[in-house]
């Protein structure tokens, strides 16, 4: 019994790029993030959602080692809240 021609020929394009891709070198990510974040807040300052922004900045700040800031933008008249 002989194997199958096309069986054969997979297998043989597998272990090629498989090969192909691990020969490749390794590309470092720089750390994330590099800059500060900005989280912004459509409500004003002192309200509900700002202080819980503020805690969840605070602790992204401390796992990640990188600034992340809360800033408040109010929605006034005569623009809407989105960004």
């Amino acid at each position: 019994m002989a194997p199958n021609l096309a069986i054969i020929r997979v297998v043989a394009g597998l272990a090629l790029l498989s090969g192909a891709a691990l020969s490749q070198p390794r590309a470092d990510a720089q750390a994330y993030p590099v800059r500060p974040v900005r989280i912004i807040v459509p409500n004003t300052a002192g309200s509900a959602t700002d202080g819980v922004t503020r805690m969840v900045a605070q602790r992204f700040t401390e796992v990640w080692a990188s600034r992340w800031w809360s800033i408040t933008a109010p929605a006034r008249a005569e623009s809407s809240a989105t960004i």
